[in-house]
């Protein structure tokens, strides 16, 4: 001040009742006739308000952080990359949870900063970036559903997965949440093809609780016991098999 400038600073002030003031000050110089400093002039203004509502603003970012960081679910935040002209050409990556670091194949810390076509280029043809822009265009948001990504010159190494992906707008751009269940869908497929195996299966074939309740049965079973697979399930073993078996070998 004293060499003529300006200067400004946040301040804080315990008060003798123990509570804390923070105050805006502005301190500048005041000059005489002559050009000279010949005083200051102090300006302060109570901010305390303002700082309380920062300092809960960076705990309730710190917290949600905590959360996403946590989550089992890929999570990653998305900004919009536009020409001139405004197109969106790509979008550059803000944030990437932990877990998004173990679906791509790409550590957080390696993917913000870069773009989604940069590390992942095959969003470029099936379809998935064009379905991100109409999110951001539109505001509507986008499900996946199960769908078969494969992405040979992934950054992390080569992707073959099966992704549940959900993506809303956020600004100018969307957050994007991911759900690997690759595991799950060959444990579907697999489960689907035994069935189909013991629908066509010729031998007989029933499911039932432990209470004896059945739950299932085949084509085969329809044909032995001559009933239709509706008036089976329900029932029990020993009415199913009336008229086919004797009444000795439905006791045992």
């Amino acid at each position: 001040v004293s060499a003529g400038e300006r200067w400004s600073t946040e301040v804080d002030h315990r008060f003798p009742d123990g509570s804390v003031h923070y105050f805006e000050t502005n301190i500048g110089p005041i000059r005489d006739l002559s050009g000279g400093i010949s005083s200051w002039v102090a300006v302060l203004r109570d901010v305390s308000d303002r700082h309380a509502a920062q300092v809960s603003l960076i705990e309730s970012e710190a917290r949600s952080r905590t959360s996403l960081d946590t989550m089992l679910e890929g999570v990653a935040v998305f900004s919009a990359v536009r020409e001139d002209d405004g197109r969106v050409v790509d979008f550059r990556i803000d944030y990437a949870n932990l877990a998004m670091g173990g679906v791509s194949g790409v550590l957080p810390t390696a993917q913000v900063g870069h773009t989604l076509l940069e590390l992942f280029p095959a969003h470029r043809t099936n379809g998935l970036f064009d379905a991100y822009v109409r999110v951001v265009e539109t505001g509507v948001p986008f499900e996946s559903g199960a769908f078969h990504y494969v992405d040979p010159d992934a950054a992390g190494g080569p992707l073959d997965q099966v992704l549940e992906q959900r993506a809303a707008k956020l600004g100018d751009g969307y957050l994007l949440s991911v759900r690997d269940i690759t595991e799950r869908h060959h444990a579907e497929s697999e489960i689907r093809r035994l069935a189909t195996a013991i629908e066509q299966s010729l031998d007989a074939t029933t499911i039932a609780q432990r209470d004896g309740c059945i739950v299932y049965v085949n084509k085969a079973f329809e044909t032995v016991t001559g009933r239709l697979r509706e008036d089976l399930v329900g029932t029990t073993m020993p009415d199913a098999m009336v008229g086919v078996l004797d009444s000795d070998t439905i006791r045992l």
